[in-house]
């Protein structure tokens, strides 16, 4: 399969996933600064992994955090 390798690719190719639907798997899309910029790997029970900022880890995040939970934008699935 074909991934997009930007954000913005990754949300078009997407299907939409209502927030109170996500499955592990399903992509995040967050809007930090007015346009949807970053992306995550939803893995259940409210956390994700993401690469914060180039040349930083990927690491774990949770949705319960306000500066996580304030940014979230959208869910969707690319099977």
């Amino acid at each position: 399969m074909d991934v997009p390798r930007t954000v913005a690719g990754l949300r078009r190719a997407a299907s939409k996933v209502s927030l109170d639907k996500l499955r592990p798997g399903d992509l995040l899309f967050f809007r930090m600064s007015g346009e949807v910029d970053h992306v995550g790997l939803y893995m259940g029970h409210d956390r994700f992994i993401h690469a914060p900022s180039q040349g930083e880890r990927v690491r774990y995040a949770t949705l319960d955090n306000p500066f996580w939970k304030r940014h979230l934008a959208a869910g969707g699935d690319l099977f």
